[in-house]
């Protein structure tokens, strides 16, 4: 009887592993707010200097988001103004994500993280981008991402804005030290995206479960 010759298992291991790749590979941008639409930076404030912001200056700023599917949120950038001094005054973000409004539920994940940061437009704005996040969501829930700056020195930062937020949200709030709830007007929504990956659909995580099934065949008649 003539016997039919398998694969090496180093082949199987090699599509296996392009297989992964590819569903791995698909970081995209997952929801976009808009672009920053901002002649100056007289933004709200979501840093701790008093002497800008006013009051009892310890300042996070929260905008919404939806995403059209499940997904898992990688990282999110954002768009900022620096209000005297320089980049060089931060220090960390402190941010905080929401399944409903910021002020009436807890955080479903939180962190400090140091962004990136990349000089663009206007002189004194930078996007900040933070990454290395695994973070899963849900398609359809109206999301809260808070934001505040850790910075130093004599320097504040405040929020680009964007006239017209994505998919139609168009709400944002903000919250002094005392956590007050200062639900200014909708114009001051921020230039924000969300990055990540959307979830395989059934077919691909059943087509990668077929390779490694076939991969421990190969093994076990090699």
């Amino acid at each position: 009887m003539r016997h039919r010759r398998s694969l090496p298992a180093r082949v199987w291991v090699a599509v296996c592993v392009l297989m992964l790749g590819a569903s791995q590979a698909r970081a995209v941008t997952l929801y976009d707010n808009g672009p920053v639409n901002d002649p100056a930076a007289d933004g709200r404030c979501d840093s701790g200097i008093s002497f800008s912001c006013g009051g009892d200056g310890d300042w996070t700023f929260y905008d919404n988001f939806v995403l059209a599917a499940d997904s898992a949120m990688t990282g999110f950038d954002y768009t900022d103004w620096f209000s005297s001094g320089g980049p060089a005054n931060y220090v960390a973000t402190d941010w905080s994500l929401f399944a409903a409004d910021p002020f009436a539920s807890l955080p479903v994940a939180s962190g400090t993280s140091v962004a990136v940061l990349t000089a663009t437009g206007p002189a004194g704005q930078y996007r900040f981008e933070v990454s290395g996040l695994n973070i899963a969501l849900s398609g359809g829930v109206e999301y809260w991402l808070g934001i505040h700056n850790s910075v130093t020195g004599n320097i504040s930062t405040t929020v680009a804005r964007v006239d017209n937020p994505g998919a139609g949200l168009d709400a944002s709030k903000q919250a002094d030290t005392a956590g007050n709830d200062l639900d200014f007007p909708a114009f001051e929504n921020r230039a924000f995206r969300i990055e990540g990956a959307p979830v395989p659909e059934p077919a691909a995580a059943a087509l990668l479960g077929a390779g490694l099934v076939a991969l421990a065949m190969a093994r076990r008649g090699s």
